[in-house]
């Protein structure tokens, strides 16, 4: 799979997806500063799942119809490696083939999923 990890989140899952042979580009390394405009444009343009912590996605997709591939939200309370990794490896594990062409939001006690499709 094709991920895209906004600056936000930590370069952990970077290294996590990468070892485990996925095709990951990290925005830190490419266009730092990108406007999350941008970070759409680019995981749409890649058809990349982007993973990130900013809420503000969904409100860009929802309301404002930007196209997306697919968007990973975390929304951990607890937002150590340990636990981001952790809960990162229940939704691949679970949620995995759901990825493109949904929002997914993790938080401690629940996955939710949601079609990306705009009705």
């Amino acid at each position: 799979m094709r991920y895209l990890i906004d600056e936000n989140v930590r370069y952990s899952v970077c290294e996590r997806l990468t070892k485990l042979g996925h095709d990951v580009v990290a925005i830190a390394d490419i266009a730092p500063s990108l406007t999350d405009e941008g970070v759409l444009e680019l995981s749409a343009k890649e058809q990349r799942i982007l993973l990130t912590n900013d809420a503000d996605f969904g409100m860009l997709i929802y309301r404002r119809r930007f196209p997306a591939h697919g968007i990973v939200l975390f929304r951990l309370k607890k937002d150590t490696r340990t636990n981001v990794l952790s809960r990162l490896e229940v939704v691949l594990r679970d949620h995995g083939d759901k990825m493109a062409g949904h929002f997914i939001i993790i938080s401690e006690n629940q996955i939710r999923v949601r079609p990306l499709k705009i009705l």
